[in-house]
C-alpha cells in the first residue's frame, strides 16, 4: 500500500509540479526542501473475514501531510493532494479523503517566528489495499 500510494501522488503532474520528487513516508528528511508531501499511517491494517476466510482487502487510515514555506503553499498542495486522491480509484488502491486541517510549526531553535516556519496542510485519508489486483 505504501508504494501504491506514494507512486499515484508522483504520478499527478499537479502535485509533482510543487513536489517534484518530495512523498516520503513517516518523517520529513530535510527541512529546507518544502514543499512536500509525508505519509503516516495512522490507523487500519486490520483484516477483513467472512465465512470463507480473509477477504483480501485491507483498510488503512493514512495522514497526508502537505509541508511548505508558507501558509498558501500549503493549503495549495492541500488542494492538488486532494484532487489526486480523488482520483486514485485503481483496482489495487482506493483511496476517499475523510477530513482536512492546518497548521505551522516552529523551526527548532527559532522560536515561535511564522516566518522561519514550516506550514502544513493535512487530509485525513481511508484507503482501501485490495491484495489480489
Amino acid at each position: 500500500m505504501e508504494a501504491l500510494l506514494k507512486a499515484a501522488f508522483l504520478a499527478d503532474a499537479d502535485v509533482v509540479e510543487m513536489v517534484v520528487d518530495r512523498a516520503h513516508w513517516d518523517q520529513l528528511p530535510d527541512r529546507k526542501r518544502v514543499p512536500a508531501v509525508i505519509f503516516h499511517e495512522i490507523g487500519g491494517g486490520g483484516f477483513r473475514h467472512t465465512m470463507r476466510g480473509r477477504v483480501p482487502t485491507t483498510e488503512y487510515v493514512v495522514q497526508v501531510d502537505c509541508w511548505a514555506a508558507s501558509k498558501a503553499a500549503a493549503l495549495d498542495l492541500r488542494r492538488r493532494a486532494l484532487a489526486a486522491l480523488d482520483r486514485l480509484k485503481g483496482p489495487a488502491l482506493e483511496a476517499f479523503p475523510e477530513r482536512s486541517h492546518a497548521s505551522w510549526t516552529p523551526t527548532p531553535g527559532a522560536g515561535v517566528d511564522r516566518a522561519t516556519s514550516l506550514f502544513r496542510a493535512s487530509i485525513d485519508v481511508r484507503c482501501w489495499h485490495h491484495e489480489t489486483a
